[in-house]
Formats: C-alpha cells, structure tokens, sequence
C-alpha cells in the first residue's frame, strides 16, 4: 500500500473529510435516534462549527491518501486552535482530535504517520503546544508520535439525593430506604445551606442556551483571568458549549448589578443527573460560592446528583471534597506535545512542576 500524508486544504477537501467521518465516527451514532441521514447532517453542522465558527480560526488538518488501490482519504487528524495562557504567558496551542483511520486500511498502520505528521505541521505552523485527550485506542499511538502525559482525570460526585443509591446499596424495606433517603437529602440540603453562607452578596444567576444571550453581559472579568483555567472567555465558552451541533449544552452564570459575569458553569442535564463540563471563575469570586449556587439550583430542579471530571489537581480535589462531593472511578490520561524550544514555564508544565486546572469540556473537542 503506498500512502501520503498531507496537509488539508480548507473547503477543498471538506466532502472527502466528511464521507471518512461518517465511516469512523460512529459515536455520534449514540447522540441521535435518528438514522444515517441525520448522522450525516450532523457531520456537516460540526464541519462548519470546528471550521467556520470557532473564534481562533479553522483547525490545522491532515489527511492520510491510499494512492495504489484507489481507496482515496483513509485517515485524518485535526489540531484546533484555542486560547491558552499560561500563568501571565499566551501561547499558541490547540487540541488534537478528529483522529480516525478508516476500517479498510487500518492493518496497514497508517495511525502512526498520521500523528506524527500532524505534529510536524503543527511545528511548521508555529504552535507552542499541543493538547490531547485520547480515547485508549488511539493513546499509545500518541505516545509513539511525541505526546507526553500531563496526568489523568478525576471525577467526582455529589450526590443531591440518595434513594437510588440506598436502594441498590442495602436490602433494607422499601418504606424503610425512603425515609432514610429523606433524612440523608436533609441533611445534605442544610449541610449545603451552611457551605453557601458568606456567598457574595448582590449577585444574580441565569441559565443560558442560546449563544446571542452571551452578548447581554460584560465577560471581561473572566477573559483576563487566566490563574484558574488557561483556556477560558467568553468566545470560548459560546463556541465550545452553546454553538455545540452535538449535545445540549447551558451555561449557568453569575453576575453583578452591571452585568459583569463573575462566574460561569457549564453544563448538560438530564432528567435526574447534570454533568459539569467546564468551570470558569473571575478573581472577585471563589470556587465555592459558584459551585454552591450552582449545586442549590440543581436542588430546585430534582436533580439526583451533580458530577465533575477534570484533570487531577490537589488544591481542586479538596475543596470539592469539602462540598461533599466524593471521587468516582474515572481515569484518562490527558496529554501535550511541546515544540523543542519552548520556555521554562512550558518545560515546567511537563515535568509536573506546575498545576494546571482544566475540566474535561476543555480538554477535548
């Protein structure tokens, strides 16, 4: 098999990416109920989102030709492009993801050649760093191509009301399970209330779903805020969550008498269980203060518990522990690809010597 590796033109190869990824990305399958033409629409609206919408510009992409047999684009890999600074240092950097190499070929390797190309163009093009979250197929292929381990995930759970827990934990009567839930949920409620005294006073909330309700507020306190989380603002967070083509993202935020966001979640949501996704704080506000709001509004909704991932971090593990939020098991590595001159902080960062906090909607794309 002889095989090329290229780099992407925009819009001319866009019908040859999208025909691979409705061949390989099959995930989207458990997103919709409806059959292979609504997976296909799909394909297209995340097409235009990663390359049409996305505040930093279109994605650095590579594809992988099968030139003898005629078999066309059999493999492809992205690198899109998003804020990053990195303790007072902005730095180019992007997220790998669209890996996928198509069933036909697979036994021929062409994984590898992917991965490293796209790294060499990432050089080429100027980035600093590269981010990845990879599933467990395509990990030790990163690996291979220069990706270094920047740690796992953690996750964590509150659990806002316990009956089904209770139910599948003991073997207690029914009517004994349900008062007992009733006396754990009240006792966490007001363990709750007495966590969000001291919460800044003249605040307000709002949970948002469509992206032109971004526009209302002042998002700047968040967007020269970088300590907490490298990656946030507010066209971030709009493209990422709310122009999301595939899941039903919302933000709740917290803001002043101006408007000035102060704080945001976001988030998805059953009808029982909600999923934090991202988290981004100003300097004004603290962790708890947002979290807690957060979590007494899921209270008000009959939400049974709330959850969280994020890349493991010490100082962020306890002060969720003291909101009672308990680890669950749920680890994947998160790795980066540095360019060979890069600064000390960045060395830093891969050596461990720097904490980094990101939550697992950053993290991936």
């Amino acid at each position: 098999m002889t095989m090329t590796v290229e780099k992407a033109t925009a819009g001319d190869s866009k019908q040859q990416l999208l025909s691979l990824w409705l061949e390989t990305f099959s995930t989207f399958t458990r997103r919709t109920e409806a059959g292979e033409s609504s997976l296909s629409n799909l394909l297209d609206q995340r097409y235009t989102w990663t390359n049409d919408l996305n505040p930093k510009g279109a994605p650095l992409t590579v594809l992988a030709v099968e030139d003898e047999d005629d078999l066309g684009v059999v493999g492809c890999c992205s690198v899109f492009p998003i804020k990053f600074n990195l303790y007072g240092e902005s730095l180019k950097a992007g997220i790998a993801g669209d890996f996928g190499v198509s069933k036909r070929c697979r036994v021929f390797g062409p994984a590898l050649p992917i991965q490293r190309a796209v790294l060499t163009a990432a050089d080429n093009d100027g980035y600093d760093i590269v981010l990845g979250y990879p599933n467990k197929n395509a990990k030790m292929v990163m690996r291979r191509a220069g990706f270094k381990s920047l740690g796992c995930t953690q996750g964590m759970v509150k659990i806002l009301n316990s009956k089904d827990k209770l139910t599948r934990k003991t073997s207690l009567p029914s009517f004994v399970t349900r008062v007992l839930a009733q006396c754990v949920n009240l006792g966490g409620y007001i363990a709750d209330l007495f966590l969000a005294i001291g919460m800044t006073k003249g605040l307000e909330a709002s949970v948002l779903s469509d992206p032109n309700d971004m526009n209302e507020f002042s998002w700047d306190a968040i967007d020269n805020f970088t300590e907490f989380s490298p990656v946030q603002s507010r066209d971030f967070l709009k493209w990422r969550y709310l122009h999301s083509p595939s899941i039903d993202f919302k933000l709740f935020v917290l803001f002043d008498t101006n408007k000035n966001v102060t704080g945001a979640v976001a988030f998805r949501q059953t009808e029982s269980r909600t999923d934090i996704v991202d988290v981004a704080l100003s300097e004004s506000l603290t962790l708890r203060d947002l979290m807690m709001r957060f979590v007494l509004r899921c209270r008000k909704k009959k939400q049974e518990s709330v959850s969280i991932g994020f890349l493991k971090n010490d100082d962020l593990q306890t002060q969720l522990k003291k909101m009672f939020f308990f680890k669950v098991d749920q680890e994947r590595e998160f790795v980066a690809y540095v360019n060979t001159q890069k600064s000390d902080k960045v060395n830093a960062l891969l050596e461990g010597e720097l904490p980094l906090i990101m939550f697992e909607g950053a993290m991936d794309v």
